[in-house]
């Protein structure tokens, strides 16, 4: 009877856990913290530090960044101690998920994830106040965040005399709920936030930081296409990306922009002035070598020799031999033969 007991103790507690796990996603979000430098020419740089709390074994995490109208590259993805660690990226919902974790290998207990990305087209301008707006944790965790901080290092070209606009919000998609408190310190130019209570499931947490007009350097954005597209982009002798493609990187004054693609004359280099807070277009059209045309007509030869190999190898050997008829037996001996020739024969 005792033995019974124990049995059905142990089915019930092996039901029972993995529903558990199951719901609460095997995992919790002790602390959510997040630093964020706003550079001078509108860049920004965030380090997020994110504490997890596993329940039983897993491969990682899945970090979901919208980048809608804006752009996101992600440098690194390290432990507390900045060793690396292996992630993939996949386009994911208009947005950008880093699957962070190594397949053939488990972690379990406290894990610490530090995620470094640079994302540019952040800082939205108005007339007033240049304004950053940002989800600092996101809305797509399925567990608790505990705790969530940010950090807002503002740029120097904002003056200590100058006012700093701060809110922050908490809660779903489109919430209003302000479970957060602000704080700005002029001296070190620097804003912090933090949640004053926990972030239930799909809840994050958003802050806004206003600055005075006129204190970030408007970026300088070149634009390049080329007919055809596809066109390896050179700028400086530096390899940047493939036509058609906008480039707001880059300082102003003047760059050497050159285009170059396999099979075309690439046309000659131009030096492009660049002004800050202006867009600037260069288009370049790409002649075809004749031998292309050629190369294209032989690769496409030899694919129908191929092709066409069984057909023609079947057509000269693999068909029967024509016969000579039907053979028809004769039980008479031929004319002209004699019984003693039949003998010998």
């Amino acid at each position: 009877m005792i033995k019974l007991k124990h049995i059905l103790i142990t089915l019930l507690l092996t039901l029972f856990f993995p529903l558990t796990a199951s719901a609460g996603e095997a995992f919790d979000i002790s602390n959510f913290d997040t630093n964020i430098t706003i550079h001078e020419n509108g860049i920004l740089t965030v380090v997020e530090t994110i504490d997890v709390d596993f329940l039983y074994e897993r491969h990682g995490i899945f970090r979901d960044i919208q980048t809608v109208g804006i752009t996101v590259d992600v440098l690194s993805v390290t432990d507390e101690n900045d060793k690396n660690r292996k992630y993939e990226e996949i386009g994911f919902n208009e947005g950008l998920r880093l699957k962070i974790g190594h397949p053939d290998k488990y972690v379990d207990g406290r894990q610490i994830y530090k995620i470094t990305y640079t994302v540019r087209k952040a800082i939205r301008s108005f007339p007033e106040y240049n304004e950053l707006y940002w989800n600092a944790t996101g809305n797509a965790w399925p567990v608790k965040i505990h705790q969530a901080s940010t950090t807002v290092k503002l740029p120097s070209s904002v003056k200590t005399d100058m006012e700093v606009i701060t809110k922050c919000y908490t809660g779903a998609v489109s919430s209003t709920d302000q479970d957060c408190q602000s704080q700005y310190d002029s001296n070190s130019k620097t804003v912090t936030f933090n949640s004053t209570s926990s972030l239930p499931e799909y809840s994050g947490m958003t802050i806004l930081v206003g600055i005075p007009p006129d204190t970030l350097i408007q970026p300088t954005i070149l634009e390049i296409k080329s007919m055809p597209s596809k066109a390896n982009v050179k700028i400086n002798e530096k390899e940047y990306c493939a036509t058609p493609c906008s480039l707001d990187m880059l300082s102003k004054g003047k760059h050497e922009v050159s285009v170059d693609k396999f099979g075309y004359k690439s046309p000659e280099p131009r030096t492009v002035l660049l002004a800050n807070g202006k867009t600037t277009i260069e288009s370049f059209d790409l002649k075809k070598h004749y031998w292309l045309d050629l190369l294209w007509f032989l690769i496409i030869s030899v694919v129908a020799l191929i092709s066409f190999e069984p057909i023609i190898t079947f057509w000269r050997k693999g068909r029967d031999p024509k016969g000579k008829g039907s053979i028809m037996p004769i039980y008479e001996p031929p004319d002209n033969l004699s019984p003693a020739e039949m003998g010998t024969l």
